[in-house]
């Protein structure tokens, strides 16, 4: 299970990251709230989906700021609509049907 997610920073310069497992059960540490409130419109707030985005590039090693400070230089972090994300491939074979 992911989350593809889209970071805009102050320069206008996005970034793509995929939000994983760790991230997830970092995000419950972290808020003591289950993960599912990041995607119910209803209960998810802009700091948790931001906070995600943070974890994924801290994980990642594209940062080493602190959130607070990451977040500074951050316009938007929002989800990326499927039609969007680009890392879907194609299978290299068909799947065997067992026929």
């Amino acid at each position: 299970m992911f989350l593809n997610l889209r970071i805009t920073y102050n320069d206008e310069t996005t970034r793509d990251v995929k939000s994983v497992w760790d991230d997830f059960i970092a995000f419950e540490d972290e808020f003591d709230l289950p993960f599912t409130v990041v995607i119910d419109p209803k209960k998810s707030r802009l700091k948790h989906t931001t906070w995600l985005c943070w974890h994924a590039e801290l994980r990642e090693k594209n940062t080493e700021q602190s959130f607070i400070d990451w977040v500074k230089n951050v316009s938007h972090c929002g989800f990326i609509p499927d039609n969007e994300v680009e890392d879907v491939r194609p299978l290299g074979s068909k799947a065997r049907t067992g026929a």
